[in-house]
């Protein structure tokens, strides 16, 4: 018998078109001159249609589990610092210091393909910094749409997580729900 996961399979597609909307409202966005945004929604675009097709289709999906997996390592370390630096540069501080998220973010996915392990520990610290730093921006220039992201992102991420279940329900489909809520506020966040 073969096992389905078709809910799994709509909250990806409910995450693709939460991505899109995101990528189509922020697309416009002529006050920001810097795309780093991009780094935020396309991984998370990708995740969203690799999930469709790997969840939806139980004959073949099982064949995309490790290109799957690495997408969502990816999208999960690469697309909050991609936030943090937008702000920080749309914010006007220094661009150096700005770009040290996506460096800080770009070290432990190094690390994870070189040595064939994952460093949770690397990619944990790399997405704390960027988190206090959303929060700081978000705290100091009233961007109460950042904080919010930055919230939900953190519970995404080191509540939820991907695996086993919580609350009665996959891990998987929380994670993928709450990345919605976090393309409506980051969108949000860029635009006001």
């Amino acid at each position: 018998m073969v096992e389905t996961h078709y809910s799994t399979a709509f909250t990806h597609i409910l995450l693709a078109g939460s991505t899109l909307w995101a990528l189509k409202s922020t697309f416009n966005a002529t006050e920001y001159p810097y795309k780093w945004i991009y780094g935020t929604f396309v991984p998370l675009l990708v995740l969203s249609i690799l999930g469709i097709f790997r969840f939806g289709n139980p004959q073949y999906g099982h064949k995309l589990r490790t290109l799957y997996n690495n997408i969502l390592f990816l999208s999960s370390t690469l697309c909050f610092p991609c936030l943090a630096t937008e702000l920080h540069l749309y914010y006007g501080y220094d661009g150096n210091f700005a770009l040290m998220n996506i460096v800080a973010a770009v070290f432990p996915v190094v690390c994870y393909y070189v040595s064939k392990k994952p460093s949770d520990y690397m990619s944990d610290m790399s997405l704390i910094l960027s988190l206090l730093f959303v929060c700081y921006i978000g705290y100091v220039a009233r961007n109460y749409y950042a904080l919010a992201a930055a919230l939900c992102y953190a519970a995404n991420f080191f509540v939820i997580g991907t695996c086993g279940t919580f609350a009665d329900m996959p891990a998987v489909e929380l994670f993928t729900v709450g990345l919605c809520f976090f393309n409506w506020f980051t969108a949000r966040a860029v635009k006001d």
